[in-house]
């Protein structure tokens, strides 16, 4: 948290707004971990299926989204886990990595051949996001983390899914 100011950051605000949402689009996250208690919008969905199936929170593909979700709004001064960078924000989940049941990330380090995010789960979540984030009455901030990995190139589908969420 020193590379980012965090400590130098929190000394001015923590994040206690929870009118802040941060979809992760990633691999799930684990929400029974006990620093997401009370931090999850409801309406996480799984996109690696068509269409996105909204039924309860959609388990993890491996930890990796689990660890993003920590950073980025982990409850704080609990005495468990990490203190994630927004204490306030809510989290909601997009999956767009396959379960090993799926043929997909075979171990809790996201390993195997299989686990990757195709275009269609990607372009799926950001209209999902779009659509069932949009904020109404109250001003809310909707944040999108895609950490997904490299690519040489974003194709044409995807770039268009972004901007229409962007906008």
């Amino acid at each position: 948290f020193s590379n980012i100011y965090a400590f130098d950051a929190w000394d001015t605000e923590v994040g206690t707004s929870n009118s802040v949402v941060i979809a992760v689009m990633d691999t799930g996250i684990d929400s029974t971990h006990a620093d997401f208690a009370g931090k999850f919008q409801a309406g996480s969905v799984d996109c690696t299926v068509n269409p996105c199936s909204a039924v309860g929170e959609p388990a993890a593909a491996c930890n990796h989204g689990t660890r993003v979700a920590g950073v980025a709004a982990a409850a704080t001064n609990n005495g468990v886990g990490v203190a994630g960078v927004s204490w306030g924000a809510k989290l909601f989940s997009l999956r767009v990595f396959p379960t090993a049941a799926q043929g997909g990330c075979t171990s809790v380090d996201c390993g195997g051949a299989g686990c990757v995010a195709t275009d269609d789960a990607i372009i799926r979540a950001l209209d999902h996001a779009r659509i069932t984030l949009k904020p109404a009455a109250a001003p809310a901030k909707i944040v999108v983390n895609m950490s997904l990995g490299a690519q040489d190139s974003c194709p044409a589908a995807v770039q268009t899914a972004i901007t229409n969420a962007f906008n």
